[in-house]
């Protein structure tokens, strides 16, 4: 229930891990409005810190009973900085990034708001200086592409900056 996902504790998210644990999940999917600015009510921590520290959690708990997981996360990019950037390389973390279209009018349009082209790209720049797409001991990192009748002309341009970038275009 995404309404409910959302307003999960860490409390509740981390019993969830435990549950995935003990089921033998090998992909940890993090996705629900941005988790990179996720605040749980019972987070007494640093706004935007929550992510990192259920991710640590994570690869804590799997590594403890010597269980192999991957985690992926989605992301809109846009708050993506080159701290955060060198934490989610340095956690193995993959991503799915958004990104609907690389014309500023149309993405800015799907996105309801002026300029959000302008911070994704600087999210993907911060990515790209860490490793992600250049080198093959990455997370890989994938695009994740909508579309529709605003963007549909846009989406060939997308799937190929995706891949000169050495990313995965999702479609």
């Amino acid at each position: 229930d995404p309404k409910r996902t959302n307003k999960l504790s860490m409390k509740e998210t981390k019993s969830i891990v435990d549950d995935c644990v003990d089921l033998g999940v090998r992909v940890v999917n993090m996705q629900g409005g941005e988790p990179l600015i996720w605040k749980p009510d019972d987070w007494d921590g640093k706004a935007g810190e929550a992510l990192f520290h259920l991710i640590e959690y994570i690869k804590e708990s799997f590594e403890k009973r010597k269980k192999p997981v991957s985690i992926v996360s989605f992301t809109d990019v846009a708050v993506i900085t080159k701290e955060k950037a060198e934490r989610l390389a340095r956690l193995g973390v993959s991503l799915c990034c958004k990104l609907d279209s690389l014309n500023e009018k149309t993405q800015d349009r799907l996105l309801g708001c002026k300029g959000g082209l302008n911070k994704i790209m600087k999210g993907f720049e911060h990515l790209m200086e860490v490793g992600y797409g250049r080198k093959h001991d990455m997370p890989p990192l994938s695009t994740n592409t909508v579309v529709t009748a605003i963007n549909y002309d846009d989406v060939p341009e997308v799937f190929r900056w995706s891949r000169s970038h050495g990313f995965r275009p999702f479609v």
